[in-house]
């Protein structure tokens, strides 16, 4: 039976331009309940929020193939909308 659409993972995280900070996000393609789930390589996305809290842009950020970790540069992709605010992804 294939996986619902719904089935997404999500996490808050701040970013914090305004102190110069540079976020980069780890990603893992693993269950970290182990042997609840299989790993299999899934698709990533980036929803950057502005600071009153209304999306601005929802970016693809890669895949990330089975049984693999990714580090996603935040920072660099999120300057080119708000350079100088912190906000939420």
């Amino acid at each position: 039976m294939p996986d619902s659409l719904l089935n997404l993972i999500s996490t808050p995280a701040a970013v914090l331009n305004s102190l110069g900070l540079n976020l980069r996000l780890g990603l893992s393609s693993e269950d970290p309940m182990v042997g609840r789930l299989g790993s299999e390589p899934y698709e990533a996305f980036l929803s950057i929020y502005s600071p009153d809290g209304s999306m601005l842009e929802r970016t693809h950020v890669g895949q990330i193939p089975a049984n693999r970790r990714r580090y996603i540069d935040v920072t660099a992709i999120t300057q080119k909308l708000v350079p100088k605010d912190n906000i939420w992804l």
